[in-house]
């Protein structure tokens, strides 16, 4: 799989290099399990943008922390989310940054929340990734 990481929010202090690579894991993690996308883009945006994003695609007129497209597939991470929720989970920011590219990740290849067993399904499987992103030293 093919990451490209733009960061149209220029202070996002993480580097493209730890994003990609984020991604690149998480598809090795699903390399027999799933199929996912040749390419996937990501974009680190500000709130104004990604609020704008979501009223068009999701109805609702309010920054959220992260979106999802499947065609062509493409993540969109707020950078000012990341930093607020960091600081309130009491985590950094690249692990905050990896779970919301997770959590797209994810979405894109076809898991949703909508149910409790669903919402369940989800988180476990954001926290195996979590857990084989530290094995790889990505996360700490």
């Amino acid at each position: 799989m093919l990451v490209e990481a733009n960061k149209i929010e220029k202070k996002c202090s993480i580097s493209n290099k730890f994003i990609i690579s984020v991604l690149e894991q998480a598809g090795l993690f699903f390399k027999k399990e799933k199929e996912f996308p040749e390419e996937l883009s990501v974009a680190i945006v500000n709130d104004k943008i990604i609020q704008k994003l979501n009223s068009i695609y999701r109805q609702k007129n309010k920054p959220t922390d992260v979106l999802s497209f499947k065609d062509p597939a493409q993540i969109v991470v707020s950078w000012p989310r990341i930093k607020k929720q960091a600081q309130e989970q009491k985590h950094s920011q690249k692990k905050e940054m990896s779970f919301l590219l997770i959590h797209g990740f994810l979405h894109i290849l076809g898991y949703v929340h909508k149910t409790k067993i669903q919402e369940d399904l989800m988180e476990n499987k954001t926290q195996e990734i979590l857990t084989f992103l530290k094995k790889k030293n990505l996360l700490k």
